[in-house]
C-alpha cells in the first residue's frame, strides 16, 4: 500500500532491516525490491543484539562459548522467532565468524523460544536486549556479550563483542522511515530534519534509554547509503548461510 501511494511526503512507512535489507535475499518469491519501491527519508533507532546462554552451560564468554561449541559440534541448540529472523540469521553470523556449528531450533515467535532457553530445552539465544534484559539475574539466563561496539548504559557490565575480541559480530534490529519511490529529495529533507529534531527530544531520550534503543541520526544521502550497505551485507551473510524461504 505504501509504495502506491501518492510521492507527496504524506504517506511514509517505517520500516525495518527485514524488510529493507535481510528479505530480497531471503525471499526466493519475493513481489518487489524495497530498494526499487521506496526513497530514503530518515533513521529512527536500533537495538542491539546479545548473546545469551541457559545459566546450565558451562560458559562465561564468548571464547567459551566459541570453545565448547568447537568441542561439542552440533551440540549446542539455539533458538529464534522462526526461520530467516534476525535471531536466526546472528547465529549464522556467529558460526561464519567463529568457525562453528549450532543447531537452529525455529519457534512461531519469541516467547516460546524463550521459555525453552529458560528451562534449558535450548542452551543459546540471540536477541535484544529489551527482549531479554528483564530475565537477567534470575539464575537462568546468563548474558554473554552484545553484539556491538560499545556496551549498552542499562547494562554496563556485559561486555561487547568487540572486547571479546570478535569485532566483527555485530547485530541489530534497525528502524527507520521510508518514503514511495519518487518522493522529490526536498520533501524528504524537511521530513529528515523534523524527524532528527524529534530523536533530540527528552522524553524520546528517556523512552528509548529504558526500552534499550539508540537513536540514530542520520541525512536522507546517509541513510540511503546505509540501506544499501546493510543490503549487501545481509546478502553475503544469507548467500554464505544457504538460507532461503519461499
Amino acid at each position: 500500500m505504501a509504495q502506491r501511494s501518492p510521492t507527496d511526503g504524506y504517506t511514509l512507512l517505517m520500516t525495518y532491516v527485514g524488510t529493507q535489507a535481510i528479505n530480497p535475499s531471503l525471499y526466493k518469491n519475493q513481489k518487489f525490491n524495497p530498494a526499487e519501491a521506496f526513497d530514503a527519508v530518515a533513521p529512527v533507532a536500533a537495538a542491539p543484539y546479545v548473546l545469551v546462554a541457559n545459566s546450565k552451560v558451562p560458559v562465561k564468554t564468548m571464547a567459551d562459548v566459541v570453545q565448547y561449541a568447537k568441542a561439542n559440534p552440533g551440540k549446542l541448540n539455539y533458538g529464534s522467532a522462526g526461520m530467516g529472523s534476525v535471531g536466526h540469521l546472528a547465529g549464522k553470523i556467529f558460526e561464519q565468524l567463529t568457525d562453528t556449528s549450532l543447531t537452529f531450533v525455529a519457534y512461531k515467535g519469541t516467547a516460546p523460544s524463550l521459555i525453552d532457553l529458560r528451562s534449558g530445552q535450548i542452551q543459546l539465544m540471540f536477541n535484544t536486549l529489551g527482549s531479554l534484559g528483564k530475565y537477567f539475574g534470575q539464575d537462568q539466563i546468563r548474558p554473554i556479550a552484545i553484539a556491538a561496539d560499545k556496551r549498552a548504559a542499562s547494562y554496563p557490565d556485559i561486555p561487547t563483542s568487540r572486547e571479546a575480541g570478535f569485532g566483527d559480530f555485530k547485530v541489530s534490529t534497525w528502524y527507520g522511515i521510508v518514503a514511495p519511490k519518487g518522493t522529490p529529495k526536498k520533501i524528504r529533507e524537511r521530513l529528515n530534519h523534523e524527524i532528527n529534531e524529534v530523536l533530540k527530544d527528552d522524553e524520546v531520550k528517556r523512552y528509548f534509554a529504558q526500552e534499550d534503543y539508540e537513536a540514530m541520526h542520520m541525512s536522507v544521502d546517509e541513510f540511503d547509503g546505509f540501506i544499501h550497505s546493510e543490503q549487501m551485507r545481509w546478502n553475503q551473510i544469507i548467500t554464505d548461510a544457504k538460507v532461503t524461504l519461499e
